[in-house]
């Protein structure tokens, strides 16, 4: 095959039971691509081109950045395929060959697998073949899912394979066993824990000689303790591995994510228990299509010894009379199977152990800062929507941390730990759109000679329309700009919180291993909206929002996730700054208090943090201090909230 429409094919890249997939070359965007054919076989089935093309736009509706997008798909010769971004960096097939793998690097693979199973089961899309094969990486070593759609594709040509049961036998769960397709999200938590386990201990859950024996032993064999496999592991991952493979579907994990969080709270906090379901409470998110739970009590695993057997008889003859084909359309087959890649959300470093706290903190100056205990079971990952602006606020643990560097500024010094209590942070800036609600509701109003809002800045994108305040079509969801420190302020105690103080702020920006970025020590233009490194199409930005006269490119609020802090937080580096709440005193840090510190008693400007599109990397640091007369209002800086638990 020399060419696939206007695509040209340079070589094979592998080759399965259900397609074969080729390195394409398209010349009209000059870019390498994977074009995945599938089979002539199946054509004989007059639907079968329908069903193709439904799921294909399915399919390209997935969008997410850990999923492989598609870019295209139509028929050669009447063969249909599917046009997707070519990854180079092999598969986690390829990486298991090696044993074993780091937890830091198993935890920002799952997180990202997590997330996107999580947005394709939340869209009804369910994975039903997830395995190593169809995790893939690109050149960065960024995780991707791949094949998504797939699997739906071969349920669909059952009635002419003659298999019965959909999936790939290590990795299928107990209901894909049984052969009920009406199956939800949750069997793909099943396989994600088979390739937790795997990951953890170079080795798979289950081991049989024959696939028949290996589907049995998802029934009805208990699941191996993850540390008796491998004992220096946290203790607390065994907890995981095992809710996230249990028979019985209601036990695992609801969400894929659900799985993710307990993972990273599990090594962070090196075995002191894992968290209970109450710390994830959302339910699972079933398959739209389906009309009833599938069900796997114990009754059914552990029953008399007839009905395993029974079991066992039903799929040795489906195995028998099926022709071999479950065999078939399980193998991943040969050569590395390369897909394609996306902006990547960014991973997130492993962070230690808080520091042991203050057996005593002192009493402080009363400025709206709760000192109660930190409600109970919650952790990293938490989230929690504000009942009155309905923004989405992260949960920062209370603890210690290292505020300040020896390497930065003469007002970063000197390093030193800091401990707050527990507190949640708005995970983006407050948007236009919530801003134009407060208004609503409270008006723009005027403190120390300035309004809260400066309306009449060419750069705001707040106007008064048919009697009430709007955000400029197009921009609810950017930042909130030309607002003073004071309407910041008196916003985040309208939405029940109050703006950041600067130790508050920092440390949901660099969490707990002194990070000069929230993502890393790195610095990184992909994943940060500063000067002209956005990644953001510049000319989009500025011709949709200020009709191209260049003035702003600030972004959406949450366009970058490459760039999150560990707790969560987008957009702390970088797009705008962010006013927070103490008087700034660049002299501060010498003498501030080490508990809870409020900033001074007094000034004439507060701190700004993080950076804005105008500025450069050394103006994002996390540590990086900067001040504004609270009046002043400019349209590189917006702001945050923060709230008490």
């Amino acid at each position: 095959m020399k060419n696939i429409d206007h695509f040209e094919i340079r070589s094979e890249l592998g080759r399965g039971g259900m397609a074969t997939v080729f390195l394409g070359y398209d010349p009209r965007f000059d870019r390498e691509v994977a074009i995945k054919v599938l089979p002539r076989e199946f054509l004989h089935d007059k639907n079968f081109i329908a069903r193709f093309e439904r799921e294909a736009k399915i399919i390209a509706q997935l969008e997410h950045p850990a999923i492989v997008p598609v870019y295209d798909y139509g028929e050669v010769d009447e063969q249909p395929y599917l046009v997707m971004r070519y990854m180079s960096g092999g598969t986690l097939d390829d990486r298991l060959e090696k044993g074993p793998m780091q937890v830091g690097e198993i935890l920002k693979i799952i997180e990202r697998i997590a997330s996107a199973l999580s947005e394709a089961h939340n869209q009804g899309i369910i994975h039903r073949d997830l395995k190593p094969g169809n995790v893939l990486f690109d050149p960065k070593g960024n995780a991707y899912l791949g094949d998504f759609g797939i699997a739906k594709l071969k349920e669909a040509t059952v009635s002419f394979t003659g298999s019965a049961i959909i999936g790939t036998p290590a990795y299928m769960s107990p209901e894909q066993v049984h052969g009920d397709k009406e199956i939800d999200g949750r069997s793909d938590v099943y396989a994600l824990g088979i390739i937790l386990f795997e990951m953890l201990t170079g080795q798979k859950p289950f081991k049989a000689d024959t696939p028949a024996k290996l589907l049995m032993a998802h029934l009805l064999d208990p699941v191996p303790r993850v540390l008796e496999v491998k004992g220096d592991l946290p203790p607390g991952v065994d907890t995981v591995t095992s809710r996230a493979l249990a028979k019985e579907p209601e036990e695992r994990y609801a969400l894929a994510t659900d799985l993710s969080k307990a993972l990273r709270i599990a090594i962070r906090s090196n075995g002191h228990g894992e968290p209970t379901k109450e710390e994830f409470p959302g339910e699972y998110l079933p398959d739209p299509t389906s009309t009833k739970k599938v069900k796997y009590t114990d009754d059914k695993v552990k029953g008399s010894l007839p009905w395993k057997w029974i079991i066992a008889g039903i799929i040795i003859l489906g195995l028998i009379f099926g022709g071999g084909s479950l065999i078939k359309q399980g193998q991943a087959g040969s050569g590395p199977l390369a897909f394609l890649a996306a902006k990547t959300p960014s991973p997130i470093d492993i962070l230690p152990a808080d520091t042991p706290i203050p057996t005593q903190v002192p009493t402080l100056m009363p400025t709206q800062i709760s000192t109660e205990e930190p409600t109970p079971n919650l952790g990293i990952g938490s989230t929690l929507v504000s009942p009155i602006d309905g923004s989405l606020l992260v949960y920062v643990p209370e603890g210690q941390f290292q505020m300040g560097s020896e390497d930065g500024y003469d007002d970063e010094r000197p390093a030193h730990m800091v401990y707050l209590d527990a507190f949640w942070i708005s995970q983006t800036e407050v948007t236009h759109a919530v801003f134009s609600a407060f208004l609503n509701a409270e008006g723009n109003q005027m403190e120390a000679g300035e309004n809260w809002l400066d309306v009449d800045d060419e750069h705001a994108q707040i106007v008064w329309e048919e009697g009430q305040w709007k955000p400029v079509s197009g921009f609810g969801d950017y930042p909130a700009i030309e607002v003073t420190w004071y309407g910041a302020q008196v916003f985040c105690e309208w939405a029940g919180g109050r703006l950041p103080i600067e130790a508050e702020w920092e440390k949901a920006a660099r969490g707990l291993d002194g990070r000069d970025w929230p993502w890393g020590n790195q610095f990184d233009s992909s994943v940060v909206n500063l000067d002209d490194e956005t990644a953001v199409d510049e000319e989009t930005i500025s011709c949709t929002a200020f009709g191209c006269d260049g003035y702003s490119r600030s972004a959406p609020v949450g366009s970058f996730p490459d760039g999150a802090s560990p707790y969560g937080a987008l957009d702390m580096a970088g797009n705008v700054w962010e006013w927070v709440l103490d008087w700034y005193d660049p002299e501060y840090y010498f003498d501030s208090p080490l508990n809870n510190p409020i900033g001074p008693s007094s000034g004439t400007v507060r701190g700004v943090r993080g950076g804005s599109w105008l500025n450069y990397e050394l103006d994002s640091r996390t540590t990086h201090r900067q001040w504004h007369n609270p009046a002043d209002s400019t349209h590189g800086i917006g702001f945050r909230c923060v709230h008490s638990p």
